[in-house]
């Protein structure tokens, strides 16, 4: 099953609230940081990261971009939240 899961990245004193989002094993995988957005719900926030990386995925083309028509299920973790690919119907 492939899975992005996301966590909140409190603000420190140079950086303000952010949610990354991770795919994969350290060093194979890959990530991306947004900024937090106050605008939005804190799903909202974690689901535009786990967007932006589905988006980062499929311009990669490292796994052939089938992702790119896939919907993201979310469901709580521990210290964050998972998404998982649903192919669209």
């Amino acid at each position: 099953m492939w899975a992005i899961t996301t966590k909140y990245l409190g603000p420190t004193d140079h950086k303000g609230s952010r949610v990354r989002a991770s795919f994969g094993e350290r060093g194979s995988g890959m990530s991306v940081t947004v900024n937090w957005a106050d605008e939005l719900t804190v799903s909202e926030n974690h689901r535009q990261a786990a967007e932006a990386l589905r988006d980062r995925m499929v311009s990669a083309g490292r796994w052939g971009g089938w992702q790119a028509n896939c919907y993201l299920i979310m469901a709580d973790i521990p210290g964050g939240q998972v998404f998982v690919f649903e192919e669209s119907r």
